[in-house]
């Protein structure tokens, strides 16, 4: 509710260009230029993102998301608690605690790459090996070698490892030309949610194919292996992008 009276508030008082704000006698002439300006941007919008969309340095940022950003969002969002609970024996009380602490791991971690990879001036190795990180700990839970004492730690590890797919929207945006950055990150970050959307219902659909009196871990390894999937293919997706070096790179590629 609380959003959709914010939806609202900005639909009734965010006008679209200066001019709006000048009421009937139409504002000066500078009001005029810049809304002028602004409806000509507007009409351009769509040539910025097939500008975006075309680009194939942009698509290899989608995937990262895709594989990556999707797979932790639907572990930690919807499957992680069950799993703990159904494999581990634990109460909902403690598995959440679990995915807290994931999550506080995830935000310290999250300040702090993209200072990192900037002070390096590197993009492609922090993400390239935070993803094989990743995929490690997916093989661990598969495997079943992560012993119940340890789930606290590997929890947090996970947490903090996966946030190189964070770089790719800077990659993404590096890529493209410099007033399409905000098209450019949306994309990339569009897959994430598509995969989770995609993933939450499929885990749950591979989890109810498990023949009857399967114990709870055989039962929870096919679908730990989805996730698993698609994070290769976040993995595999690091291993296209483009190597900016912190700059848009975006004018030498169209020289080249």
């Amino acid at each position: 509710m609380a959003s959709l009276l914010l939806a609202l508030a900005t639909w009734w008082l965010v006008r679209d260009e200066p001019v709006a704000r000048a009421g009937p006698s139409g504002g000066d002439g500078a009001d005029r230029r810049a809304g002028h300006r602004l409806r000509a941007a507007e009409e351009r919008w769509y040539r910025s993102m097939a500008q975006v969309v075309s680009n194939r340095a942009t698509w290899p940022c989608f995937w990262v998301n895709f594989g990556i950003s999707g797979s932790y969002m639907s572990f930690i969002g919807l499957w992680a608690v069950p799993f703990l609970v159904h494999v581990y024996g634990m109460s909902a009380v403690a598995a959440s605690r679990h995915t807290s602490v994931m999550l506080l791991a995830f935000a310290v971690s999250v300040a702090c790459v993209g200072v990192w990879s900037d002070r390096i001036r590197l993009r492609r190795p922090l993400i390239i090996g935070s993803a094989a990180l990743y995929c490690a700990f997916w093989i661990a839970w598969i495997s079943g070698t992560v012993p119940a004492a340890a789930t606290y730690a590997v929890f947090a590890l996970m947490g903090f490892i996966a946030t190189g797919f964070t770089l790719s929207w800077a990659c993404a945006k590096e890529v493209n030309p410099p007033s399409s950055a905000g098209m450019a990150t949306g994309l990339a970050n569009t897959g994430g949610f598509l995969a989770a959307g995609i993933l939450q219902p499929l885990v749950g659909w591979v989890l109810d194919q498990r023949a009857p009196g399967t114990d709870a871990f055989t039962g929870f390894r096919p679908a730990l292996g989805v996730l698993m999937l698609f994070a290769l293919i976040g993995l595999a997706g690091t291993l296209f992008i483009r190597e900016t070096r912190c700059r848009n790179i975006w004018a030498s590629t169209q020289q080249a």
